[in-house]
């Protein structure tokens, strides 16, 4: 068993190396992933594509993560709720120890995320699992009322930086609609494109939400200034 565990550290930190030695800005690890059968719920119903049996995980890093929200991911659900958490399966080659990301609920926009519907920055997620195993993350967000097709997702906080942790996913179970936000000059198209362009095939993205019927008076969406005034100076 401690031959066992060294092997895994020795594995980890190698990965962790070769990350930071790597400047494309595209890193996929390859599996299979370790993890549960599917995440606690906190507040309401767990609307979930994957199918648990993860074999890679993607991230974004260097010039692929740039503000407001290039480089994140999103995945696609249906009918109108109040999205009372948004869920995501991570796993690390590092101590991604005070990295945060910003959690995001997007309206639907002829098959890709549009405008927000809200937006939590600055979230740290927690301790992140260290590949292969994967941990699951829930994020509350409150009053989030959608429409009849939505999106959920997040943009990891490391722009310039090696990727902090990656998002699991699933190359052959029933399928979502995984998309990620590409960022201009990297030779792929720029915005919102299906994951398989820059990652390859792809059938979902551990990323998820918990849904509960909607009571409360629909969610302004924000504008794209609102949400570039987080990241702007003082």
């Amino acid at each position: 068993m401690i031959v066992r565990a060294i092997l895994a550290v020795s594995l980890v930190a190698a990965l962790a190396l070769e990350s930071a030695a790597n400047r494309d800005p595209v890193v996929s690890l390859q599996g299979p992933l370790v993890s549960r059968a599917l995440p606690d719920t906190v507040c309401g119903t767990l609307l979930w594509n994957a199918d648990q049996s993860f074999e890679t995980a993607y991230g974004w890093q260097y010039e692929g993560v740039v503000p407001p929200y290039y480089g994140a991911f999103a995945e696609s659900y249906h009918g109108e709720w109040e999205v009372c958490a948004a869920v995501f399966g991570f796993t690390t080659t590092y101590d991604p120890t005070g990295k945060v990301m910003d959690v995001y609920v997007w309206g639907d926009a002829s098959g890709v995320p549009g405008n927000v519907l809200c937006a939590v920055p600055g979230v740290d997620p927690g301790p992140v699992a260290q590949w292969p195993f994967v941990s699951f993350h829930e994020v509350r967000l409150s009053g989030c009322c959608t429409g009849t097709d939505w999106w959920v997702g997040y943009w990891g906080a490391w722009p310039g930086e090696v990727a902090w942790w990656f998002t699991a996913a699933d190359e052959d179970g029933p399928g979502g609609d995984p998309k990620t936000n590409i960022a201009p000059g990297l030779g792929y198209p720029t915005g919102w494109q299906d994951v398989m362009i820059p990652f390859g095939p792809t059938q979902a993205l551990a990323i998820g939400a918990e849904v509960i019927p909607c009571t409360a008076i629909p969610v302004q969406e924000s504008s794209w200034g609102r949400i570039k005034s987080i990241y702007q100076s003082p």
